[in-house]
């Protein structure tokens, strides 16, 4: 409520962004302040208290910012050299998928969320939809996640006209893109734990919506075995303690929760045992694992015992996320 900001997942320093809270400012030297300012991800902390409050205060800053953001930031000109400011296309689909639709879900009942709020948000998601349909990037994870987000969109909004184009081209884009970024052991190509986990929701989620919402899609089983080769990695790739290695761009990742929505999503008992720590399930059948698309290699003396011998060989390519390192063992 102060417009205190510090970057997303940093503590310090904040930065006042004034009362009118300037969308512009660019205090320190790292794209991440423009990339996480713009995608909004502190209206989850807004939207969050006012569900726990009901005080509508917080409503009324998520409105308030909804309506300047909207003013401050007309659609840009695409340029790449400013690839990660209001209107970058992984900016304005993780607005759809990743905060707005969240919170408005829980702020819409408040009296601060006024008629003008509901305008507007729906004014800017129709013109998000139509930027996500004429610009996209051309390779990589954004791809999938721009997919999401005209997905996402299509299905929670069919009031639009537009809506069944956008599911459409969505869907579209990710029967491409899986078989394209999906190697045939299930590894990511740019073979990194976290991207992995990061494109693998994006094709997951808009799925389950469309399953939700009885919006049929061709290849349904298609992408579901894709799917769960996908969770394979965190299967066995983990180590003995239940996280994964920081092979290429990312920090240290438990695959509890994972596997979790593994087992959820396919009933895998594997998937449970490890997800469990062997409280529950049936132990995976291997205890070395090839993953010979992707070129991880993994071993392991025993799966119930957390002080086991493990290793993992990373011999993948170098595309996007991964890094120059091939030949590292953890």
């Amino acid at each position: 409520l102060t417009h205190q900001m510090p970057i997303h997942s940093y503590e310090e320093p904040t930065f006042d962004l004034t009362p009118e809270f300037n969308w512009h400012v660019f205090p320190i030297i790292d794209v991440e302040w423009p990339t996480k300012i713009h995608r909004h991800f502190h209206w989850s902390a807004l939207a969050g208290a006012y569900w726990s409050t009901d005080n509508d205060a917080y409503a009324r800053e998520i409105a308030l910012q909804l309506l300047d953001w909207g003013q401050d930031n007309p659609m840009e000109r695409w340029d790449r050299k400013r690839y990660r400011w209001a209107w970058s296309t992984l900016n304005a689909t993780i607005r759809i998928y990743g905060t707005w639709t969240n919170a408005w879900l829980r702020i819409r009942s408040s009296e601060a969320w006024t008629p003008d709020a509901q305008f507007a948000m729906l004014t800017l998601l129709r013109e998000h939809g139509r930027f996500l349909m004429t610009h996209h990037a051309s390779t990589g994870n954004w791809v999938v996640a721009e997919a999401r987000g005209l997905v996402e969109l299509g299905i929670m909004f069919p009031e639009f006209k537009e809506a069944e184009s956008w599911v459409a081209e969505g869907f579209r884009r990710l029967r491409h893109e899986i078989d394209l970024q999906v190697l045939a052991d299930g590894i990511h190509v740019e073979r990194t734990p976290g991207y992995h986990s990061m494109t693998l929701s994006c094709f997951l989620e808009p799925l389950k919506l469309a399953l939700l919402n009885r919006v049929d899609f061709e290849s349904k089983d298609h992408f579901l075995e894709k799917l769960e080769s996908m969770y394979e990695l965190y299967l066995y790739g983990c180590r003995p303690d239940l996280r994964m290695a920081q092979i290429g761009d990312g920090g240290p990742m438990s695959v509890v929760s994972l596997l979790r929505k593994g087992w959820d999503m396919f009933g895998r008992e594997d998937m449970l045992y490890v997800a469990t720590a062997g409280a529950g399930g049936a132990p995976p059948v291997h205890r070395s694992y090839a993953f010979e698309a992707g070129g991880f290699y993994v071993s392991r003396s025993d799966w119930a015992d957390t002080n086991a011998l493990w290793s993992i060989m990373d011999w993948g390519g170098f595309v996007g996320h991964c890094h120059e390192d091939m030949g590292q063992i953890c």
